[in-house]
């Protein structure tokens, strides 16, 4: 009984689970208010997708919605969460690697990622699967 594998999956967007409220110094992303948040998606090193900022996101649990389609899902991504600064560089706050299709757990709509020792975790929401 194999299961079909899928030719693509389309996500409704991303919620982030835990990230650091503070860099490995131990001080504030943003010196004045809360981090301005965003995420890419990337493959190979390629950017294929970046969020909009949410700015002084205070929300434990801060999430997006948008349309994406992962075109090989038994590939590796990897999801990068940034500080926005608008006179300095953008901060990386964390990252982790991913496969949007894992066989055989009946193709859930939620699915989150599982590193507990990776300095973030998010969830992806919506999922959809294609099969052609």
């Amino acid at each position: 009984n194999m299961e079909k594998v899928p030719t693509s999956i389309r996500i409704n967007g991303v919620i982030v689970n835990r990230f650091p409220t503070q860099d490995t110094g131990g001080a504030a992303w943003d010196p004045f208010d809360a981090a301005d948040l965003y995420f890419i998606i990337e493959k190979d090193g390629e950017t294929l997708y970046s969020s909009s900022i949410q700015y002084n996101q205070t929300s434990e649990t801060p999430g997006w919605s948008f349309n994406f389609e992962f075109s090989d899902p038994t590939a590796t991504y990897s999801l990068k969460l940034y500080d926005y600064d608008d006179f300095s560089s953008n901060d990386l706050i964390g990252g982790t690697s991913f496969k949007p299709y894992i066989p055989n757990i009946n193709f859930p709509t939620l699915l989150e990622s599982d590193c507990p020792d990776c300095t973030i975790s998010f969830s992806l929401f919506g999922m959809s699967y294609i099969h052609f």
